[in-house]
């Protein structure tokens, strides 16, 4: 007897691969379904610099990739998981890049994934 709702992080360098083998191996075979999360990050923009004179624009945040590149990480793991029959959906969340681990447990925490004992 597997896991009913398991939250497999996945990341657009494919380093994600053996976490969702991993779950699609724990997950109930019959009532087993996954949360796909991909964490958008982003940096803080730097500070001003009277010294060099730059001052960044809009004082925004400075992401890694674009919302699309997001989706698509998502899409890809999508179609891995389902290709092998299990249920799955996916999200992508933002955080600042120090709160990655973060926003991936807020993320299982609010879809109320099990927890390994």
């Amino acid at each position: 007897m597997g896991f009913h709702r398991i939250v497999v992080p996945v990341d657009a360098a494919g380093r994600s691969s053996d976490a969702l083998t991993t779950a699609l191996r724990a997950a109930d075979p019959f009532e087993g379904r996954l949360r796909l999360v991909h964490v958008r990050t982003w940096q803080p923009p730097p500070p001003p610099s009277r010294e060099d004179g730059f001052f960044p624009a809009g004082g925004g945040e400075l992401f890694t990739e674009t919302p699309q590149q997001a989706a698509d990480v998502i899409d890809d793991a999508l179609r891995y998981v389902r290709d092998r029959g299990v249920v799955a959906d996916g999200v992508v969340v933002q955080a600042p890049q120090p709160m990655v681990a973060s926003a991936i447990v807020d993320a299982a925490s609010t879809w109320g994934a099990e927890a390994a004992s």
